[in-house]
């Protein structure tokens, strides 16, 4: 036995001493051409900025060969992130290194903060990138709930940034700014916003830059607030988005605003009577697509835990008929989504006139955890509007559980010749009766999960 335990150390030692050149096992990942590994790695990039990062560090630290494709490609290196935390660690080497990997490409640069930008950190900040804001094409900020949301951005929007078309500045899990924009022609005339604006954050993009897409979310503006903004965007602006829950008494007479080219509107409340006084202020001529939100009722999954009803005891008053008659005026729109709107303090020969306006001429509708009061004045709209105003609906989005009703506005509208839907979208309980809709829809989507039963012991 101790013959054989040798012979066998022996030829371990012996296959350890071998290259994998000598059994020709060559992975065949090292086998492609460089041009086609980097055509894999920018292909596989993850959309999200702070994800494309760490991979493409990860993958450079596969093996030589490819750390030498990957630094030698300034496409993956377009992202740089920086973190001004209260550890003290210190990122300038990195930040350095990526602005000189990415070559003279145009940059998407994220700052994360946890600690108030003072005078030393300002102007380190400025050291790093003042030679390369001129490629920045979108700015990120995040800062902790305790940071001045002003802070870090003082620190930045001083240096020319001509490419920048996208800016985001939120606050970690509650407020959030965000911004599209095109540069305004240096022969245009500047806008300028008096010293003491509550709204500083957006005063340098409205200066030099012509906004596209606007959505200002939690930020606990008044309407008096908001309108300098919009007036000074109105030629621009495409798309709106304002989710707010903020009101101090009653507001003063503010003047009509006009956005001769805003299609898409979106807007958020806890209490509707919040919004609906600036909503009442607007004229939108072009708009296509309108959503109206209750974020407190039916949060999404960025809806900050302190706007969500479940947190508050008392529950404000939901009705949201003013917010509805206050958009009639907008003329049909042809895209319609309510989440979680209700107006349980008003009956439902209150709701047909706003809603049947509003449900007339739309191409897609999306009825949301909504009053059943919605579903039977879409069916009244069916029975008294012409059929030429209720042919152009296409796709339509129920989460009612109410089969009957369903089934009776579907018949309807086959008894009346309106064509079929191309796309029904129902929630899992309702999807039980797909053999139904099959005379009334082209497609079938399942909407939301079923909740699972509990099983008691008994």
């Amino acid at each position: 036995m101790g013959s054989c335990d040798l012979a066998i150390d022996s030829m371990i030692e012996d296959f350890s001493k071998l290259a994998l050149d000598d059994f020709k096992i060559i992975p065949p990942m090292l086998r492609l051409p460089s041009d086609i590994l980097y055509q894999l790695f920018l292909s596989s990039a993850p959309s999200d900025p702070i994800e494309n990062v760490l991979e493409t560090v990860r993958l450079s630290h596969v093996c030589s060969g490819w750390r030498s494709i990957i630094l030698q490609a300034p496409l993956l290196w377009t992202y740089v992130n920086m973190y001004m935390t209260s550890s003290g660690v210190e990122h300038s080497a990195v930040m350095t290194s990526f602005f000189r990997r990415s070559k003279n490409l145009p940059l998407t640069f994220h700052l994360f903060a946890d600690i108030d930008v003072d005078r030393r950190r300002r102007e380190e900040l400025g050291r790093i990138i003042s030679p390369h804001t001129s490629r920045f094409r979108a700015l990120y900020i995040m800062v902790d709930p305790l940071v001045s949301l002003q802070s870090p951005l003082d620190a930045i929007i001083s240096f020319p940034m001509p490419l920048l078309c996208h800016f985001d500045l939120a606050v970690q899990n509650q407020q959030r700014c965000t911004v599209f924009m095109e540069p305004r022609p240096q022969s245009s005339n500047a806008y300028f916003i008096v010293p003491d604006s509550p709204t500083p954050y957006l005063d340098w993009t409205v200066r030099g830059y012509n906004l596209t897409t606007l959505s200002l979310k939690y930020l606990d503006l008044l309407p008096a607030d908001l309108l300098p903004i919009l007036m000074m965007t109105q030629k621009s602006l495409i798309h709106l988005e304002l989710y707010n829950d903020y009101m101090v008494g009653v507001p003063a007479r503010l003047p009509y605003i006009t956005l001769p080219n805003l299609i898409s509107f979106r807007v958020g409340y806890r209490r509707p009577a919040v919004v609906a006084h600036l909503v009442k202020l607007l004229i939108l001529p072009k708009l296509a697509s309108l959503t109206v939100h209750d974020f407190g009722s039916c949060p999404d999954s960025t809806t900050p835990r302190r706007m969500q009803d479940t947190f508050f005891k008392v529950v404000p008053n939901k009705d949201a008929t003013e917010l509805l008659t206050a958009m009639c005026p907008f003329g049909s729109v042809g895209n319609l989504k309510l989440l979680g709107v209700t107006c349980p303090s008003t009956p439902l020969p209150g709701l047909l006139q706003p809603l049947q306006y509003l449900f007339q001429a739309v191409k897609s509708l999306s009825l949301v955890l909504c009053d059943a009061d919605f579903l039977d004045a879409l069916v009244e709209a069916t029975v008294v509007a012409s059929p030429t105003l209720l042919e152009n609906l296409s796709e339509l989005t129920i989460t009612s559980e109410d089969y009957p009703l369903v089934l009776n506005y579907l018949s309807l509208r086959a008894s009346r010749g309106l064509p079929r839907l191309k796309l029904l979208s129902v929630n899992p309980r309702m999807a039980v009766l797909r053999h139904f809709y099959a005379d009334y829809a082209e497609g079938l989507r399942v909407v939301g999960r079923r909740k699972q039963r509990v099983n008691k012991d008994i």
